[in-house]
Parts: structure tokens; sequence; C-alpha cells
């Protein structure tokens, strides 16, 4: 059997004013339900930004629902080639969290 799978990366941003600060669907594991719009088209998570890198670690329990995330990315302006050496670096420090390290 073939998993496949779709990762979307979210987060919820808010400001300590915002009166979706205590949402339930900023805490813990955003679910699908943060994409729906109630009954009066207001998004059930109006703080749900999705974000975007090109390197992800993902952990998942037996059912495949996401449990944990990392994400390589900074904000920083590199070259290419220090973009690449720093995402090696951080892959190689994951491997050896996992004990995948074929080194």
């Amino acid at each position: 059997m073939a998993w496949r799978h779709i990762v979307l990366e979210a987060t919820c941003l808010y400001g300590d004013d915002d009166e979706h600060q205590n949402s339930k669907c900023c805490k813990g594991n955003i679910g699908i339900q943060c994409l729906s719009y109630n009954e009066e088209g207001n998004q059930i998570c109006p703080s749900l930004v999705f974000g975007k890198s090109r390197t992800s670690v993902i952990a998942t329990d037996k059912n495949g629902n996401a449990v944990d995330s990392s994400a390589f990315w900074t904000d920083e302006k590199l070259s290419p080639e220090e973009w690449v050496r720093r995402e090696e670096k951080w892959l190689d420090e994951k491997r050896r969290l996992m004990n995948m390290d074929s080194k």
C-alpha cells in the first residue's frame, strides 16, 4: 500500500489584543477545519496563514496525523550556495536526532 500525503504549512498569527487569540484552532495541531467557513461566510480560523519552506520534517502517528514538525527557513539574505549549505547542516542535525544518519 502506497501512502500519499499532502502537507500544508500553516500557523496562527495574532496580536495581543486579537479576539481570536484564544481560538481553539490556534492551539495544538491545526486541523483541516481551519480551512472552513461558518454559516455567515467567516473563516473559522481568521488568524491562519500559510507559509512555505522547501525542507520540512514531519512526525506522524500511526494514522498519518502530524504530531510534530520542524522546517528549515530563514529570513536572512543568503546566497544560493549558503542556503544549501545551511539546509544540509539542518538536515544532518535532524537525521542524527532520528538515528537516520548513514555516515
